[in-house]
C-alpha cells in the first residue's frame, strides 16, 4: 500500500467519527461490524498496517447507512457529501485485494468514470437501489464488578441475528444479551434486548448505559447497564432499576481521579417498536 492510500483511509476513519458522531475506534468498529483491533491498526504510523477491501468496503457502507438514517444531522449529511463521497472517489485501491497473475492484474478503472457511467445507464426518475442493512451483531456480556453492571466483551460478536421490521433503516442499532437481574422480570439473564442509538428517549423508557473510566486508560472494559430512564440534569443521569426497587445517577462529566462517567445512553426498544406495530 502506497503512503498516500494509507492516509486516505486513516482519514476516512476521523472522517467516519465525525459523522457518525462515534468518539473511540473500537465503538465505529463494533458499529460497522469491524474487528475494533483493525480500525486501530489502520490508524497507526506502520505503513505494513491497513485494512482489507471488504473491511473498507463495510465502513462505506455503515457511513452511507448512517446518512440515510434519521440519526444524521445536516452538518453529517454536509461532511458525507464534500468530503467522505470525494474520498472514496479518489482513493486509489488498496494492496490487499486479489493478487491474480497476468498483464490486466493491475488494470483497474477511474472510479469517476465508473461513477458517470453508472449515473448514465440509470433510467429516467428511477431511484438507486439502495444495499439493505446486515444483520444485527449480538454482544456478549459477562458480570461487571460493580453490582447490577455488565462488562461489554470487547469488539466479540456473539452472534448476528435477523434485522427486525422496526430497525430496517437504523444503522447503529444493536442487541445485547442481558446479564444480571436488576431489571427483573421485565428483563431477565439472558434475555436478547435490541438497542438503537438514535432514538428519542423519554422518562420510563428502558435504556442501556455505557460507561468508562475515563481518567486512566481509555482501553479499559466498557460497563453496561440496563436501567429506566428518569432524566438528565445539571450532568448527572438519573436512572431506576426494578430489583431491588433503587434509583441510581450516573455523572456524565467529572474530573475526580478514578471517576466512571457515562460514554453513551440508549433507547431499548419494544416488542412493537421491533415488529413496526
Amino acid at each position: 500500500m502506497t503512503d498516500q492510500a494509507k492516509e486516505m483511509i486513516k482519514r476516512k476513519i476521523t472522517l467516519a467519527k465525525l459523522i457518525t458522531g462515534i468518539r473511540s475506534s473500537r465503538q465505529l468498529g463494533l458499529h460497522a461490524n469491524i474487528n475494533p483491533s483493525t480500525i486501530t491498526r489502520a490508524e497507526s504510523d506502520d505503513p505494513q498496517s491497513t485494512m482489507s477491501t471488504p473491511n473498507v468496503t463495510k465502513l462505506d457502507n455503515y457511513v452511507k447507512a448512517f446518512i440515510e438514517s434519521e440519526g444524521a444531522t445536516a452538518e453529517a449529511i454536509s461532511l458525507y457529501k464534500t468530503e467522505y463521497l470525494n474520498l472514496s472517489a479518489l482513493a486509489p485501491s488498496t494492496a490487499v485485494t486479489s493478487h491474480r497473475a497476468g498483464p490486466s492484474a493491475n488494470m483497474k478503472p477511474n472510479a469517476r468514470e465508473i461513477l458517470a457511467g453508472f449515473i448514465a445507464n440509470q433510467p429516467k426518475n428511477s431511484t438507486p437501489q439502495v444495499e439493505a442493512l446486515p444483520d444485527i451483531a449480538v454482544y456478549g456480556t459477562t458480570a461487571g464488578s460493580i453490582v447490577g453492571s455488565m462488562q461489554l466483551e470487547e469488539g466479540r460478536q456473539v452472534s448476528y441475528v435477523s434485522r427486525p421490521y422496526g430497525l430496517r433503516s437504523s444503522a447503529r442499532a444493536y442487541a445485547l444479551i442481558v446479564t444480571g437481574s436488576s431489571m427483573s422480570p421485565q428483563f431477565k439473564e439472558g434475555d436478547l434486548v435490541f438497542v438503537d442509538p438514535d432514538r428519542k428517549i423519554n422518562a420510563g423508557d428502558t435504556i442501556i448505559i455505557q460507561t468508562q473510566n475515563f481518567n486512566k486508560e481509555y482501553d479499559k472494559p466498557t460497563r453496561a447497564y440496563i436501567k429506566t430512564f428518569r432524566g438528565v440534569m445539571d450532568n448527572v443521569l438519573y436512572t431506576e432499576q426494578l430489583n431491588p426497587p433503587a434509583k441510581l445517577d450516573f455523572p456524565m462529566k467529572g474530573k475526580q481521579e478514578g471517576a466512571e462517567l457515562v460514554y453513551s445512553y440508549d433507547r431499548v426498544l419494544t416488542t412493537r417498536e421491533l415488529f413496526d406495530v
